[in-house]
């Protein structure tokens, strides 16, 4: 059994986090208002390239704190879709960082946020559901949690605060955690989860009929990519991990109609091979992973741009694994289809738990080192 190295970063979280457990004991109803200038506004923001979880969370969080509600990107089509469902104003888009500080929510590494390389006192706050990377110890509040989606996390501050969630507020969150869950089937998904969405369902009035055809809205709206360029396609769901000295950029395309998207193969790894040469980006691997989320074929086809990239996902992906919740969480291996250009692992569907833990793990098998907070600084580290 493969035994990881514990980080420095991991020991200083740790402490941070015990400290922050008193800061939160001492601000019962949410965290203070505390910024590095008095004259800076603070914004809560998503990660770059964000997602339903990022947004709603974003927009709750703000209404929470008492912060300004952020974005660092567009909405997608399903967030547009869930916002206006409920007649929620999106999240204001955040030009430039001078004058500001970051309540950071479903992100904690600066690479994915306003300005990969902000400095820590201008994060005041972060509230996750993904492991902890390059960090921002400064943070006077932490809130990270194993769970399926931020949204829910944000959720049971409401609900443990005791305090009124509006209609718009609960719908979004309830949206949010169905679509970070696959509708609760992935394997991502805890018994938080489930008790918090339908907590919101039964303040906006949804029951489980009610809420399965809304999930069945959502997914179509997001499996339409028709008149959507393919570096949108790409960058719709996208993300940058630094890990060892290497930058891995990594999308991902939720879907019920993925052979809409393996009819676009070549134009999406074209465009995969001019981002990764972006020298602004400075990847070492580029990869875009096709996710089936219908329960029979569920599973991830991932393209690849080059030679390279593709042996190393073929190697990175030997040995993965999945959790079967139809038969007693029993541990399985993946199926693993190899294509020239393309890395299908069935029935995986999860970044953050499964493919991108991969990932890391060969990297970090190829070389010692610690995570970088800005590209630009890797010092040609291979």
């Amino acid at each position: 059994m493969k035994v990881r190295k514990i980080r420095k970063s991991y020991l200083l979280f740790a402490l941070s986090t015990l400290l922050v457990s008193h800061v939160s004991w001492a601000y019962p109803n949410g965290t203070p208002k505390i910024s590095s200038s008095d004259q800076d506004e603070i914004w809560t923001t998503g990660h770059r390239s964000p997602d339903t979880d990022s947004q709603a969370t974003s927009k709750a969080a703000a209404h929470f704190y008492g912060y300004k509600a952020g974005r660092t990107g567009g909405m997608n089509p399903e967030s547009k879709f869930i916002f206006e469902t409920f007649s929620v104003e999106y999240p204001e888009l955040i030009v430039g960082i001078e004058g500001k500080d970051f309540f950071l929510v479903d992100h904690n590494v600066r690479s994915q946020g306003p300005d990969r390389c902000m400095e820590d006192s201008n994060i005041i706050g972060i509230l996750d559901h993904h492991p902890t990377q390059d960090g921002s110890y400064y943070a006077i509040d932490i809130t990270i949690k194993k769970w399926g989606a931020t949204a829910s996390i944000m959720a049971s501050k409401y609900h443990q605060s005791g305090r009124a969630i509006p209609y718009g507020i609960a719908g979004i969150l309830m949206g949010a955690i169905l679509s970070d869950t696959d509708n609760l089937t992935s394997e991502t998904t805890t018994n938080h989860d489930k008790f918090y969405v339908n907590w919101l369902a039964t303040v906006v009035g949804y029951d489980k009929q009610k809420m399965d055809e809304f999930y069945g809205q959502m997914a179509i709206v997001k499996s339409d990519f028709s008149g959507v360029d393919a570096e949108t396609v790409l960058l719709m769901d996208y993300k940058e991990y630094n890990i060892n000295g290497y930058a891995v950029g990594y999308g991902v395309a939720a879907t019920i109609d993925p052979d809409s998207l393996f009819a676009r193969k070549d134009e999406i790894i074209a465009t995969m091979i001019k981002v990764k040469e972006d020298p602004k980006r400075n990847l070492d691997h580029i990869y875009f992973a096709v996710t089936d989320t219908r329960k029979a074929t569920k599973g991830s086809t991932v393209f690849t741009s080059s030679a390279e990239d593709h042996q190393f996902l073929v190697e990175a992906f030997d040995g993965l694994t999945y959790i079967d919740k139809e038969d007693n969480d029993k541990v399985k291996p993946a199926e693993i289809i190899i294509g020239d250009d393309t890395v299908t692992a069935n029935p995986i569907t999860s970044r953050k738990r499964q493919m991108m833990p991969a990932v890391e793990d060969k990297l970090e098998s190829q070389i010692e080192g610690s995570f970088v907070a800005c590209p630009e600084q890797k010092d040609g580290a291979k």
